[in-house]
């Protein structure tokens, strides 16, 4: 069935965030699934920036991608994550070109559509860790049967696909992937996800039950390669930098608080001040990391140093935000607090600190 094309924007991330600001104004804590959020982001075309220009794309950059991840964050940083996470999934998935692939790629360009990227299956102890796998791929005559249950399925309720990493017949040092339509039989989303912070994201469970699929939807052996090692930390980072920025916007508006519109105290003047530090420090990191893996001079350990730098400084723009803004940012209603969990949920991410503080200090022993 032929389906229109999406009508072009002049510049579709501010169209995208303008209608993102109008229509998820109004859960400021930021408890519910925002539904809406998400339908703008695929009429908005956002979802279309990683694919090639070839498919009918946009075969946009790192950094144009980052900065619409960071203007996105600025409002929801849930769906920001979600985002993240579809650019991640896609920025190498189009390098080769199949009927399935070229399917997906015109899915994404004229209904916009999310992909995700699921490898875990359990709360903790990730498999990049060596956490062994169980979900399990077993060959068919015509194609493959899928069976697992795979955890933080970001965007779970919004994705059109995923590339599900499962064992070959169980055995886990066989591991390849696959593209999983979400509407396939026997795909079932088992609602699981009750965090402290990002919350929109909504990674609930997946289930496969016999799934079956065709021979053409094998992705092939697991890998880690890609420009995708580099884009993850730099994406993340990007995040932190949009949530600063929301921090900022709650002072310049007022935040609700009649202290901040008049002379202002002493705590303003330090924390304002403080806060405002931290946010140039965060961006100048998002924005260095940013041109340095343009220009092809960005390792991964230094991307990874990034994610854990920006964090970071995110942190200490939002904390001052919120002492500046006194008493108010404590109560569960204030919007502060939802940038506040939002940040330290997103402390758990890939890649840790613990990961990247080992790498650097090998990186410098091994100088030495």
């Amino acid at each position: 069935m032929h389906r229109p094309s999406l009508p072009p924007r002049p510049d579709l991330v501010a169209a995208a965030v303008a209608d993102l600001t109008a229509v998820l104004g109004h859960d400021p804590a930021g408890t519910d699934f925002p539904e809406k959020g998400f339908d703008v982001v695929r009429r908005s075309g956002l979802t279309a920036l990683t694919v090639p220009t070839a498919l009918g794309g946009h075969g946009a950059d790192l950094r144009a991608v980052a900065d619409a991840v960071r203007r996105v964050a600025a409002v929801d940083a849930a769906v920001a994550l979600v985002l993240a996470m579809h650019h991640l999934h896609t920025v190498d998935l189009f390098a080769t070109e199949t009927p399935v692939l070229r399917a997906l790629a015109a899915e994404l360009v004229t209904r916009g559509g999310f992909v995700g990227g699921l490898v875990s299956e359990a709360r903790s102890n990730a498999p990049h860790r060596g956490t062994p796998l169980a979900g399990r791929a077993s060959r068919t005559p015509d194609g493959w049967v899928l069976d697992g249950r795979k955890t933080y399925v970001t965007g779970s309720l919004a994705l059109t696909a995923a590339r599900v990493t499962l064992t070959v017949d169980g055995v886990d040092g066989d591991r390849r992937t696959f593209l999983v339509p979400f509407d396939a039989p026997g795909v079932e989303v088992v609602p699981s996800w009750d965090t402290l912070g990002l919350r929109g994201s909504v990674g609930h469970d997946l289930v496969l039950t016999d799934v079956r699929v065709g021979a053409d939807r094998d992705l092939g052996p697991e890998g880690a390669g890609g420009r995708k090692v580099v884009w993850w930390p730099i994406l993340l980072a990007a995040i932190s930098a949009g949530v600063a920025a929301h921090a900022l916007d709650l002072v310049e508006g007022g935040a609700g608080v009649p202290s901040l519109t008049g002379e202002p105290e002493l705590r303003h003047v330090v924390d304002g001040g403080e806060a405002v530090l931290a946010f140039q420090t965060c961006r100048a990191v998002v924005d260095s990391a940013v041109a340095r893996a343009g220009a092809g001079t960005l390792g991964r350990g230094e991307a990874a140093a990034a994610k854990v730098l920006a964090h970071r400084s995110a942190t200490g723009v939002v904390d001052h935000v919120g002492r500046l803004i006194g008493t108010a940012s404590v109560w569960r209603d204030h919007v502060w607090q939802r940038l506040y969990r939002d940040l330290r949920t997103g402390l758990h991410h890939a890649p840790p600190d613990d990961v990247v503080l080992r790498e650097r200090a090998a990186h410098l022993l091994e100088a030495t």
